[in-house]
């Protein structure tokens, strides 16, 4: 039963790499960018099929269970980057507008919010993976059992 788990995870990475290589419409990313997402959505299975194939063979839990709750933290760790990353680009967005109304630049307003977005975007997604991976570890030692 358990590689039963590892071929849903692969069958998940292998309809987003479809759905990026132009599988549907709306889904139009260029070379880079697809090799990029294709490779991340593929880490991103593995390690939801490792973390389900340890959770049976260690704590005997069913296929399902150790399933839903591998792809739980997967959720919640992307929430935490998401949630993240949108903190920082707002951030950035408010500290360039500061600096466009407290410096003489010749740029225009909607040029520094949208390059301050785009910094704060990504300065803060260098740290947040891993900031979210110990949110996700401080949350799941709150909820384990004593």
């Amino acid at each position: 039963m358990t590689p039963v788990g590892a071929l849903a995870f692969c069958a998940l990475a292998a309809a987003y790499l479809w759905l990026l290589a132009g599988g549907a419409a709306e889904w139009r990313f260029s070379g880079p960018a697809r090799v990029g997402l294709g490779i991340f959505f593929s880490l991103f299975a593995a390690a939801g099929a490792g973390a389900a194939l340890f959770m049976r063979r260690e704590l005997g839990r069913p296929v399902w269970r150790a399933l839903r709750a591998a792809g739980f933290w997967e959720l919640r760790w992307l929430g935490w980057v998401g949630l993240a990353v949108a903190a920082g680009a707002v951030a950035g967005t408010v500290l360039f507008a500061l600096a466009w109304t407290l410096l003489p630049l010749e740029r225009e307003l909607a040029g520094m919010l949208a390059q301050g977005a785009r910094d704060g975007a990504f300065y803060v997604f260098i740290w947040a993976p891993g900031g979210a991976f110990i949110l996700c570890v401080i949350e799941a030692r709150r909820r384990a059992p004593d």
